[in-house]
């Protein structure tokens, strides 16, 4: 039986090597969660965008931008 010694330098790339394949593969994953906040995000927009409400505000904020604070 043989067995081949690893260098601490050898060692160190090929836990290197893992651990970048390991993120490679978890960043390829989907995730749910994710997916669905965009989902909703998206839903949102629309609606923002169907209903008038974005429109409306931007006019409400050009006539009170000058209003003092008091």
């Amino acid at each position: 039986m043989s067995s081949k010694s690893i260098s601490s330098e050898e060692l160190a790339e090929m836990l290197a090597e893992y651990r970048r394949d390991y993120e490679t593969r978890l960043q390829s994953r989907p995730n749910i969660e994710v997916q669905q906040a965009r989902q909703l995000i998206q839903q949102a927009r629309g609606l923002i965008r169907r209903s008038g409400i974005g429109d409306a505000l931007t006019v409400l904020l050009e006539e009170v931008k000058y209003w003092r604070a008091t």
